[in-house]
């Protein structure tokens, strides 16, 4: 009987050895590498925190780690690695560089001693001072790990953004004996920008064609990106089609533009400096299993069936799960409803002055998972009769200022944390020019508006539309450039 029992416990010891664990975070993107509460090293902390508890075998970091090529800041992550995991026997350290990290800071503000003064500001001497800080050989790592090969690509063309023929050349090349090794086994890429066409449905503007034309040949690759700062609550985060990917989402700043199911861009969000998220990745013979956290109050992200995304192993297409046909069915989707006595209102801002916009703010619809936004239809009255606003979005490119027929979007809440969601939403739509990529509209003065206003979900299901209106004041006040 003792000898069956220790036989049951080496057999469960070798289950859980096969087991290839993984900790992923992206765009912690700091200018200076505090680690006061509520900064982004604070939850990369408590990150790497959970990881340890969690025995990760290694610890993925997919790129814009410093603002602004910072080796103090590469310095200080470096520090905080060390102290969580201690030097002896640590999970392996593998770092890649995005944009953020082939960018030179500039150093107006004399704040700290200029790294880059007298010396040649090149490519290689970027990575030279990531590599030498962070206290590694290279920004393009390759290895085995309990049989399953991890590869990460620091793209050197459009520097942390697109990856260069000798880039391609090296994903090929790994991937290939990857599969060579053992073709049964997932394939784990992680690079800075996504793979176009690979995440936030179609709509998305960013990624790379490169990497979809060979990832595309593998369905044993799971790849996973950073630099798009898109929430991990949304389920679009996660998508299969030719291979795996998968967003890591953000340690800084949520951004919430290009994920938009309905549109590209809409409204100025607020607190988006709040929420940070994490991965922690399990991986065995007969499935990888991906859970999302909301580092904010420590809470799982599960999906509308309150499950982590589970992936069957070894990765064919015949056993994809997230397909945009699946995911819509799982999903079941339903569009959200307005609850009882729900109600909008618009208000000119300032009130009693010349005017700078007009907030809109209401009852927050209602949906089994979460809202994803509001589409806002504005109307002018003339006359008797409303005269819907065709080209409403108003946003920049570059310094010019552009109309589009995109409609104005209100964001909903979820980046926050599913667990803060408010019971009301808001936006201001401010008269142009609109900041940045945030939109606005050009009000007419002495004009009646109606808004109406669509509840979508994340797959982009619209709810019924409720309406308000709002006279604008004689004077319009339009901010300067």
């Amino acid at each position: 009987m003792k000898k069956f029992l220790t036989l049951l416990i080496l057999f469960a010891i070798a289950l859980t050895a096969a087991e290839l664990r993984l900790g992923i975070i992206s765009d912690t993107q700091p200018n200076n590498p505090t680690t006061k509460p509520g900064s982004p090293f604070y939850y990369m902390k408590k990150s790497f925190e959970k990881m340890k508890a969690q025995g990760v075998d290694a610890v993925l970091l997919v790129g814009d780690l410093s603002d602004n090529s910072l080796p103090h800041v590469y310095d200080g992550l470096r520090a905080i690695f060390d102290e969580v995991f201690g030097t002896t026997d640590p999970p392996l350290f593998l770092p890649i560089m995005g944009n953020h990290d082939y960018w030179i800071y500039q150093n107006k503000d004399k704040t700290v001693e200029d790294p880059y003064a007298g010396k040649q500001e090149t490519k290689t001497f970027r990575e030279g001072v990531f590599m030498k800080h962070l206290k590694i050989d290279t920004i393009n790592p390759s290895v085995v790990v309990k049989d399953i090969s991890i590869i990460g690509c620091s793209m050197d063309k459009n520097p942390g953004l697109s990856p260069s023929p000798k880039n391609l050349e090296f994903l090929e090349t790994e991937i290939q004996k990857a599969i060579a090794r053992d073709p049964n086994k997932p394939v784990i890429v992680f690079a800075h920008n996504c793979a176009r066409n690979s995440l936030y449905s179609d709509i998305y503007h960013g990624g790379s064609q490169e990497l979809t034309d060979v990832f595309k040949k593998y369905p044993q690759v799971i790849y996973f990106s950073g630099h798009t700062h898109t929430p991990l609550e949304d389920e679009t985060s996660i998508l299969q089609g030719d291979f795996t990917a998968v967003a890591t989402s953000t340690m800084n700043y949520n951004y919430m533009g290009e994920g938009s199911p309905i549109c590209y861009r809409g409204l100025e969000y607020p607190e988006r400096h709040l929420p940070k998220n994490m991965l922690y990745v399990t991986i065995d013979d007969t499935k990888a299993v991906i859970r999302r956290y909301q580092l904010r109050d420590d809470s799982e992200i599960l999906d509308p069936n309150g499950k982590p995304w589970t992936l069957p192993m070894p990765p064919t297409k015949e056993n994809f799960v997230y397909t945009r046909e699946n995911k819509l069915k799982m999903y079941k989707r339903i569009a959200p409803t307005w609850p009882e006595n729900a109600t909008v209102t618009a208000t000119v801002v300032p009130e009693g002055k010349p005017f700078t916009g007009i907030k809109i703010r209401g009852t927050a619809a209602q949906h089994p998972h979460f809202v994803w936004g509001y589409i806002v239809e504005i109307f002018r009255k003339e006359a008797d009769q409303w005269i819907q606003e065709t080209e409403t979005n108003y946003t920049r490119n570059g310094k010019d200022l552009i109309k589009t027929k995109d409609p104005v979007q209100i964001y909903g809440d979820h980046y926050l944390g599913l667990n803060f969601k408010k019971d009301f939403f808001e936006g201001t739509i401010k008269n142009i020019p609109a900041r940045h990529y945030f939109t606005g509209f050009d009000f007419k003065p002495s004009t009646t508006y109606r808004f109406d206003v669509i509840p979508f979900d994340n797959f982009g299901l619209k709810g019924k539309p409720i309406s308000c209106e709002v006279t604008t004041p004689a004077e319009k006040f339009t901010p300067a450039n």
